[in-house]
């Protein structure tokens, strides 16, 4: 699958950030199609359960704080503002975009996703905004809403219009490795699906386009991503917006695109 990229970095999708992995060492991350259902509704996180299976779309907002293990040994923790190990999701995310981009990151999601492997050690942080919560950061290159750029470029493929509650933002993504970056983002939709979202927005790298593309990921660009159309805020980018980022969304009902890879082999 990376087989075609030549510098020794593996890109997550969905996200603005990468993970080392050194394809000459032999060790390398592999992974496996599987085709996705057809039209069947994806995978949801079980009402009761929380586990990864199929259920029926609760609201947007769950109650409690840990759910239990999505596979490869990883837990998935829902952390609001304000909650019980936020500082140190923020701080994990912020390292990480200091160290890719040279950016200074103050701001974050609403929602910040902890994954954890058994031990409880942090392996992947991903920050999920809701487009019915707050004017979503991406927004910011849009010339009209999310919800009407949506539609808009849609159009010609027989939707009329998108409700705004049914989009979520997707951002502040941070993993411990690729292996473990991956598979995180694998579940990310399942997550989002569970808080009945339909669509998922996120803003690409130009490299991560071409992964995204290699995936067959089907996703609608709507704009690219320009440093002068963001307000004066604390965030510094750094040399974030020389990577060409764009704006796209995704069909989460289409997510079996990617969450039906399975990732394995020994990359870091």
């Amino acid at each position: 699958m990376f087989s075609g990229i030549t510098a020794k970095i593996c890109l997550t999708p969905f996200v603005d950030t990468f993970c080392a992995i050194d394809f000459g060492s032999g060790r390398r991350l592999t992974a496996v199609r599987i085709e996705p259902a057809g039209a069947r509704r994806g995978p949801a996180l079980n009402e009761s359960t929380t586990t990864i299976g199929t259920a029926t779309v609760p609201r947007h907002e769950r109650a409690g704080t840990g759910l239990p293990a999505l596979g490869h040994g990883l837990r998935l923790e829902p952390v609001r503002a304000g909650g019980r190990g936020r500082v140190e999701l923020e701080h994990y995310v912020r390292d990480a975009f200091a160290r890719k981009h040279g950016a200074v990151v103050r701001s974050f999601m609403p929602t910040l996703l902890a994954f954890r492997d058994r031990g409880g050690a942090l392996r992947g942080v991903t920050g999920v905004r809701g487009a019915h919560e707050e004017r979503l950061y991406l927004e910011q290159y849009l010339a009209r809403p999310i919800e009407q750029a949506l539609a808009e470029a849609l159009r010609s493929r027989g939707r009329e219009f998108v409700l705004r509650r049914e989009i979520a933002e997707v951002g502040n993504l941070a993993g411990a490795s690729c292996r473990a970056a991956v598979r995180m983002v694998a579940h990310v939709p399942a997550y989002l699906m569970s808080q009945g979202y339909e669509w998922i927005v996120f803003t690409a790298t130009g490299t991560l386009q071409q992964i995204l593309a290699g995936f067959g990921a089907p996703l609608v660009e709507l704009a690219r991503a320009d440093g002068a159309s963001v307000a004066a805020a604390s965030d510094e980018w750094g040399r974030y917006y020389e990577t060409d980022p764009r704006v796209y969304a995704g069909y989460l009902r289409d997510a079996d695109r990617l969450s039906g890879f399975i990732h394995r082999g020994d990359g870091h």
